[in-house]
Formats: structure tokens, sequence, C-alpha cells
């Protein structure tokens, strides 16, 4: 049978050198392996290569012998499917055996594609053979898989690693003036390329050239000889002093015997590229009068680096998502795997697709958001609204890392900013509360705290519905102002009892809590966006802690040890 299904044994000896389920041994087994490790006998062999065949054959053996139990328990489990005893399975066989597992509720499209998959030669029935190929086929993709997954891993924590070192260099470096930019910021644009460019010559072509200005300095690209559609893929830095500047670049066709030509020209804001990433984007080109019809577009490759640190930080947390995938998707594939082990796992496995499942996730952490089947235009604009969210993000860390700055912060605490901001909302809603019935804010105050100590529990979603419920307070106070602030200012016919002071104390904290709340929404709103980070850093300050709290404890263990 081996020779049947497998020529010269090529599949055999390829299974049987895969990792072998069994793992464990007992505390006998480990000493009689030490006694057997330390026999001078079998040292002497050890050292002479002369038992080596022998505990190859060992392994080859405890190896033939698995590979053997899974051919037993795939004939057993063909056997079973084969309903008629005819020596093949048919596709009704397929849906009446998933039937039977699934208690009548499989899908007939699942089947047929698990069908189509295990009928290698297409004849409409699945043979012996057949079945057991695709079975190790099967395996043998899915542990290829793993071992790549887990060396492009290894690889990726080396590469997270080293950022994180460089990053903690750079902290220690790091210097911003200022406008909130590093001193030694620049902009990198690369020219790569250009497209349908003005005839200027007698020929119908041009020899096109750019030049590239930036806040004062000025850099000249090679002209490329009788071309419309250059190719210069030439790069060029530029020093950045505030970040306010604006690139202008101008395409000019070069003349050997006169003024040179001018073929159009761009410019761009470095706001837009504030997220640090390299760009890579068509410009149209325009004519010195805006009203002016123009042709021709040109390709370029923009990324502006004003902050290392930041930069540095976007790529560790990219790594970290990467790795994060990649770690779900190898339990998904050992899962798979181990399903495979099982009896009838192997045709029930079929249809598990071997790639990171949104349902393994949310299983794990519960924090993934719903999601709809929603129009494509829909779709586009939330889209658009979270370009546009990530634009603004850009510009309010740009601005608020400059004060931060200057007090002394690398960046915003944003996590810690929004404790003590909710914390005096709180505190101000309360003392709204001593005349005045503020129940809307005090819920939103609550549920805020809620959410801020069990941020494990909830999801980006409802960090944004917060945000949302802070503006509908807004909108509230702003009608109650206008109803009842004659009422709160006004002064009493009596006031035997002060009520007119604590009146206008609350109508005070009224007004403070309603100007506080346009903050606390900023905040919260930044929040959503950086749900991910607030989590984590919940999580660093947790294992902070811990290692604080155990430190001396575990200390005292480690000196104990080394008096024994």
């Amino acid at each position: 049978m081996n020779n049947l299904l497998f020529p010269g044994q090529g599949n055999a000896q390829s299974f049987s050198r895969q990792a072998s389920p069994y793992k464990g041994i007992s505390r006998a087994g480990r000493d009689d392996q030490y006694q057997q490790d330390n026999d001078p006998n079998r040292l002497m062999l050890r050292e002479t290569g002369a038992g080596v065949g022998a505990e190859t054959m060992q392994k080859a053996l405890s190896k033939d012998r698995e590979y053997e139990r899974i051919l037993s328990q795939l004939r057993t489990e063909f056997s079973r499917i084969d309903i008629n005893r005819d020596g093949t399975i048919s596709i009704d066989e397929i849906i009446r055996f998933l039937n039977e597992q699934t208690n009548g509720t499989v899908d007939t499209g699942i089947a047929e594609q698990i069908f189509a998959e295990l009928d290698d030669d297409g004849s409409g029935t699945i043979m012996l053979e057949e079945f057991i190929q695709n079975y190790f086929d099967r395996q043998k993709i899915i542990k290829e898989r793993i071992t790549q997954i887990e060396e492009d891993t290894k690889v990726h924590y080396e590469s997270r690693e080293k950022l994180i070192q460089k990053l903690k260099e750079q902290r220690m470096k790091e210097r911003l003036n200022a406008y909130g930019i590093d001193d030694d910021a620049i902009l990198s644009v690369r020219i790569i390329e250009a497209r349908d460019l003005t005839p200027m010559d007698i020929t119908g072509k041009a020899d096109p050239y750019c030049v590239l200005k930036l806040g004062g300095q000025t850099q000249k690209s090679n002209f490329i000889k009788q071309e419309l559609n250059p190719v210069w893929n030439e790069v060029f830095t530029f020093d950045v002093d505030t970040g306010k500047e604006i690139m202008e670049i101008e395409v000019y066709d070069k003349d050997d015997f006169g003024t040179d030509d001018f073929e159009g020209q761009l410019s761009f804001d470095l706001v837009d590229f504030v997220d640090q990433a390299p760009h890579d984007l068509w410009f149209e080109l325009s004519g010195k009068n805006p009203n002016q019809k123009w042709q021709g577009k040109i390709r370029l490759v923009i990324q502006y680096v004003f902050s290392k640190t930041k930069m540095l930080t976007g790529y560790i947390n990219m790594w970290s998502e990467q790795i994060e995938n990649s770690e779900a998707e190898l339990k998904e594939l050992r899962a798979i795997l181990k399903h495979m082990e099982s009896p009838f796992g192997f045709i029930q496995g079929f249809h598990m697709k071997p790639e990171v499942g949104k349902g393994a996730q949310e299983g794990e952490d519960g924090k993934q958001e719903p999601v709809y089947d929603l129009p494509p235009q829909m779709v586009q604009r939330i889209e658009k609204l979270e370009q546009h969210e990530k634009a603004l993000e850009a510009r309010i860390d740009l601005v608020a890392n400059t004060f931060a700055q200057r007090a002394g912060y690398n960046s915003v605490p944003w996590f810690s900013l929004t404790w003590y901001l909710l914390w005096l909302y709180t505190a101000i809603t309360c003392l709204v509360m001593f005349m005045r019935p503020d129940y809307f804010n005090l819920t939103i105050c609550t549920t805020a705290l809620y959410m801020m100590f069990n941020t494990d529990r909830i999801t980006k979603l409802r960090f944004k519905m917060l945000t949302f419920g802070i503006f509908i307070t807004i909108i509230y106070d702003l009608i109650w102002f206008f109803l009842k602030h004659g009422e709160y200012s006004e002064e009493p016919k009596t006031d035997g009892s002060g009520e007119i002071r604590i009146r206008r104390f609350s109508l005070m904290m009224s007004y403070a809590s309603f100007l506080l709340r346009f903050f606390v929404a900023l905040v919260f709103w930044k929040d959503s966006l950086d749900f991910a980070k607030i989590i984590q850093n919940k999580e660093d300050v947790e294992v902070k802690q811990e290692k604080k709290d155990t430190g001396p404890k575990n200390k005292g263990i480690f000196l104990r040890s080394q008096i024994r």
C-alpha cells in the first residue's frame, strides 16, 4: 500500500520527518534516559558513530508506526463514509455523512466544495487512494504554512526589538524646536516618472527636467532626452524648519538655444503628510494661470519625517499588529491540524480555511466590532470620513505635542489626561446638582467612569458613542441655559436660607461644565482613535504595578536560593 500510494516512499519519508505528537515522558522515563545517555558503551558507540544507525532506525520505526496508525484511521473513515460499500465515495454520501455529523445543518455548497477538492481526477467519485493522498497533501500544506509563519514571526519579533532599542536611543537625543518638530526634520521626495507631457520640440518630443523648491532650498533633476513619458527615479532631501513650508515643483523642457520652456507645476503642503509614512501619489500638472487648461501628470513618493520618535513608534505598532495577526493565524492552523487527527476530523475540517478567523479573535478578546453588509456608497463615505479623521488627528497631535514638549513631556499623555478631565467633569457635575437636577450629565459621567475602569470589556465604537453622548449634553445645556438662565440668576423675594447663592453657584458650575465638556469630548474622540494604544497602556501599567508588588518577594527567594 505504501508503494502504491507513495511511489519511491518519497511521501512516506516526508511524513516521517514530521514531529511526533507524543512529547511527554514520565519521571521514570527521564531517569532511564539519563542512565542511557551516560552509559559508557553507548557513549563509545556515539563517539565512533556506530550507534547512530540504531538510534536513527528507532526513530524511523516510531514514525512508521504513527504513519500506519493514520493510514488505518483514514481507511476507517473512508469505510464509514462509503455507505453503499462500493469502494468509492459519491457527493451524496459526503452530504449524508456531513448531515449526520451536523444534525442535518450542512451547507450543500460546502459539501460540494469538499467533494471537488477531494476528487482530483474529476471522475465524480473519490477512491481510497485519493482520500488518503488529499489528507497528507493538506496536512503538508498546513505544516509548511505553520513553519513559515513561525519563521516570519521570529523575524518580526527581532525587527520590533531593534526598533524598540532605536526608539530608546532616539528619545534620549531628540530635541524639538519651537514649532514642535525635530531639529533634524527632513522631507524626502522621490520623482519617479511623468506621463503625457506637452511636446515642445519640433520633433514632437521634449527634454524634461524638474526644479524642486522648499523654504529657500532649490534642487534640480537630470533632464531626459526626447521623451514625453520620462522616468527619473531620483531622490531629493530637504531640511524642514517649521513644518509649514510648501513644496513647489516645476517641470521644464531643456532648450539648448534659448530659454527653457515651461511644462507645468504642482505644489503640496507638508501638513498633509504628518503621518510620516511614504506616500506614492500622482499629481496633475497645472499652468501658471489656474484657469488655463494643461496636460501631464507626475508621480512622486513623499515622506515627511519631523519626529523620528513618532516614526519609530508607528513602525513598532505596525510590527506588533503583524505579530498579533500571525499568532492568531498560528493558533487557528494548529487547531485545524489537531482537528484533523481526531476521528472523522479530516473530512469535517476540510471546510476550515487556514486563515486568520475573525470569530477566533472575537472569542479571544471580545473587542471586535460587528461587521455589517453595507452598500458600496456607504462604505466609501465611511472610508472618506476615516481619512478626514486621521488627517485631523495628525494636525491635533502636531499642535498638542508642541505644548507637551514645552511642558516637559515627549508627547501628550492622552490616557492620563482622560482620567483627570473625567474626574473633574464628574466633580463639577456633582456640584451643579446642589440646586439643578442634572441627571443627564451624571449618567454620562457614570458611563464614562465605568468604561475607563473596564477598558478590556468595551469596544472602540462605544468610545465614539460616548463622545456623541457628550455632544448631546452640550446641546441639552444650550437649551437649558436659554430656558433657565433668567430663573437661576434673578434674586428671589426671600433669601433666608441663602438660596440665591446656591442657585448662582450651581449656574456658574453649569457654565464651567459646559466649557469643560468640549475638551472632554475632544479627548474621548482622540481615545476612540487610539483605542488599541489605551488597552496596551493599561496593560503596561498593570504589568509594572505587578512587578513592583512582587519584586521584593522574588528578590528574597532568589537570595535564599543563592545561600543554599
